[in-house]
């Protein structure tokens, strides 16, 4: 069993990290913790432990002091860097006394336990060939890949300058200068078992990259990995950013259908390395497709264009949406949640764009909910967290579908009869039927009433409670409204808009317009300045 001295000034995390985990299980002694670095050095000294892990500002000495006398006194003693801070200084200072590894609060149990893993199979491995100068050798590439990785890290992530094509070559291990072109991938493991581990996405990322020739991994965060793939060419540098994606997913097959496997996103290729900050950017962004499409294969990153009639429809189920919150009609909302997402994932958005309509989709629900009664702290209760922090946190379509659901169960028991909600959505499909059939001639009142399975004098009382309107007004308004907009857009002579918004006669339809608008069409149209 190894020695484990945890040194932190901070009550909460000493506690903290001795009771969330099952340390014998790990294979692990959890000392005596230090709360400051000139008696964790006097512990240090008097009973040297296995492993150190170490907070970086402390009183009297900091953690970098810690290390550094570590290194000097004790080299075999394994360190590890605990800070809040994310700053590549101190993971260069930490480097140059030998650090394992380089850690960022908070550390959740599973990233604790990952990382105690990785530990004992160090000192398993150091055990075996102690004061060997293999191991003292491996300790040094180690540290070398750690501030590889952070170079990389911070260049391809912008908050670096670019390094000279020299300092390019001398990391990554080959000249990326042209006629390479350069595309990144960012991957990113769920919450489920074991895949998120980072030894697990360096290790099938590894593998992944042997079928390139020239790439180069590294791991921005903890649970994500990145890489740049360089080839000759944008399509053949394209084409193998998204074979190593395909074969990343294809590795994690079964997790993938478990629901608890990697997701993978991929920039665009480009002609110059020193663009792969922009390619990086695309591939992290590129993950924002999981909201709506299931992570079989890789996430290609896409300008898209974006169809008008596709945010036509996403508009209506939206509402539709909406409206089963308003009148909590939970029994609508599967299929409704499944036709939005469909839509959705269909729409040819970008991945930005996608996750904008989504948390969009749920501000507007939590003003629905506010609407009927239901309070941010009952809501909060209900679903066991704040609300925006719930609707940030969903990853997948399945979890949008449940989302919704169990925001319309809340309204429904909210709501001490929903069934005199039920006019709404009569007179939504009252609307959706005039906006579908307004060019039928023979539209009446009857075959509305007929389609939305009322009596006619129910739907006259409807209309005009809820709309203040006769049916013939509304039509007649709205099939006026469509015939402005084919004299605004069009060359139709009269009699073919009148035809068109469903009106024969043209005379009548003539009239009809100059009562409502106040001049003919043919006056309308020279209004608009277009010389027709």
């Amino acid at each position: 069993m190894y020695r484990f001295l945890m040194v932190d000034d901070e009550e909460i995390v000493r506690r903290g990290f001795e009771t969330k985990i099952d340390w014998a299980g790990q294979g692990f002694e959890f000392l005596p913790p230090c709360d400051n670095g000139r008696d964790a050095i006097a512990a240090i000294d008097e009973s040297p432990p296995d492993v150190v892990m170490t907070d970086i500002h402390m009183p009297h000495a900091d953690g970098i002091s810690v290390a550094a006398h570590v290194m000097e006194r004790h080299p075999g003693i394994v360190v590890v860097i605990l800070s809040g801070y994310d700053e590549f200084t101190y993971a260069q200072a930490a480097i140059r006394n030998n650090v394992f590894d380089y850690v960022l609060k908070p550390v959740s149990s599973r990233d604790l336990s990952a990382l105690l893993a990785k530990l004992k199979a160090k000192l398993d491995a150091d055990r075996r060939s102690r004061e060997d100068e293999s191991a003292l050798k491996e300790r040094a590439e180690l540290s070398g890949d750690l501030l590889r990785d952070r170079g990389l890290a911070e260049f391809v992530s912008g908050t670096s300058p670019p390094p000279s094509a020299a300092e390019a070559e001398a990391v990554l291990g080959f000249d990326p200068g042209p006629p390479l072109a350069c595309a990144a991938l960012a991957v990113e493991g769920d919450a489920g078992e074991g895949t998120a581990a980072p030894g697990t996405i360096r290790e099938r990322l590894a593998k992944a990259l042997k079928q390139t020739r020239r790439s180069a991994a590294f791991f921005p965060s903890e649970g994500r990995g990145a890489a740049l793939v360089l080839e000759p060419g944008l399509e053949r540098c394209r084409a193998a950013a998204l074979a190593v994606a395909s074969a990343l997913l294809a590795e994690g097959a079964a997790d993938q259908r478990a629901g608890t496997g990697l997701r993978v996103g991929v920039g665009r290729a480009y002609a110059e390395w020193i663009d792969a900050p922009r390619s990086y950017a695309e591939a992290v962004a590129a993950l924002s497709y999981r909201l709506v499409r299931e992570p079989t294969e890789p996430f290609a990153y896409v300008q898209a264009s974006e169809d008008r009639d596709a945010l036509v429809e996403l508009r209506s189920l939206e509402e539709r949406l909406c409206l089963g919150l308003r009148t909590g009609a939970a029994a609508r909302v599967p299929e409704l949640s499944a036709s939005y997402i469909a839509a959705l994932a269909a729409a040819d958005l970008s991945p930005q764009r996608v996750r904008h309509e989504v948390l969009a989709l749920f501000s507007r629900a939590r003003d629905e909910l506010a609407g009927i009664g239901v309070s941010a702290a009952v809501l909060s209760s209900k679903l066991a967290s704040d609300y925006y922090r719930f609707a940030e946190g969903l990853d997948r379509p399945q979890a949008i579908a449940a989302a919704l659901l169990r925001l319309s169960e809340v309204a429904a028991g909210t709501l001490e009869d929903s069934s005199h909600h039920e006019p709404e959505w009569k007179i939504l499909d009252f609307k959706e039927f005039v906006a579908r059939h307004y060019a039928d001639p023979a539209l009446s009142l009857g075959k509305a009433a007929e389609r939305l399975s009322i009596s006619e004098s129910y739907l006259s009382k409807l209309l005009r409670r809820r709309l203040s309107s006769s049916f013939v007004d509304y039509v007649s308004e709205y099939r006026i409204e469509r015939a402005k907009e084919l004299l605004a857009a069009s060359d139709m002579m009269g009699y073919e808009v009148a035809e068109a918004v469903g009106y024969p006669d043209a005379r009548y339809f003539a009239s009809l317009f100059k009562k409502r608008v106040g001049m003919t069409p043919s006056d309308y149209r020279k209004s608009l300045g277009s010389g027709r």
